[in-house]
């Protein structure tokens, strides 16, 4: 094929124009503290790429032309910032799960508890002996 060289290159530019974030304005989908945190709470979790993985679902890959609604507290799905809602964005957030495991709060808190529970029982084992 001839015309390889060319077919390269416009991939290249291509993928170039696709990923580039705007230099211009920030999406207000975005999360600019963490960008990966889509939920806002601080953590990148699992739940953050479901987010995602969701809003795909119920639309193709769109723009974030609309506002979030008033009532609803917003969601960073934008995660590359590109102003659009793409399987890109779950995938950065799933690339960084496996990089990097997050456990999830409910883990934490089952382990507090049954931390707690087993000093209890320790205590009250030593009184029966006592």
């Amino acid at each position: 094929m001839k015309n390889t060289p060319l077919l390269w290159i416009a991939a290249v530019l291509f993928a170039i124009t696709c990923l580039a974030a705007p230099a211009s304005a920030q999406s207000i989908l975005h999360n600019s503290g963490d960008p990966l945190d889509v939920d806002g709470n601080g953590f990148v979790q699992p739940l953050d790429a479901l987010l995602i993985i969701n809003h795909l679902e119920l639309a193709s890959p769109q723009s974030f032309a609309a506002q979030p609604l008033a009532d609803t507290k917003p969601l960073f799905l934008d995660t590359n910032d590109d102003s659009r809602l793409s399987p890109l964005d779950a995938l950065l957030v799933i690339n960084h799960l496996a990089i990097v495991p997050t456990p999830e709060p409910s883990t934490l808190i089952s382990a507090g508890l049954g931390g707690t529970m087993l000093v209890a029982y320790a205590i009250r084992r030593r009184r029966a002996k006592a």
